[in-house]
């Protein structure tokens, strides 16, 4: 059986997991370094999920609502900690620069 919408939105969670949880984990320079290979794979995955979408075309409003059911509110929670932790790191890359 080859890709399914459903699938890739199963395999698109669980990149964005792994991306939260790997975003978490920074909080300084040196974490950050750390992250960096984790961080290409995921980006990696995450282009390829995207060029899955783009050949299996447009989803149906039935797959749509099917795979928000299913997988929305996750998708929600790991997207609000991705942006979470991005501002976090945000504000730890500025408080490292020398002030003015």
């Amino acid at each position: 059986m080859g890709a399914s919408h459903e699938t890739i939105a199963a395999e698109s969670l669980g990149v964005m997991k792994d991306l939260a949880a790997t975003m978490e984990t920074i909080t300084d320079e040196a974490t950050a370094k750390a992250a960096k290979p984790r961080l290409k794979d995921l980006s990696a995955k995450m282009q390829a999920i995207k060029e899955g979408m783009a050949k299996l075309g447009t989803p149906t409003e039935e797959q749509v609502k099917g795979m928000l059911d299913n997988y929305g509110k996750q998708m929600e929670e790991y997207q609000m900690k991705i942006v979470g932790s991005g501002m976090k790191i945000i504000v730890l890359s500025y408080s490292d620069m020398p002030s003015s």
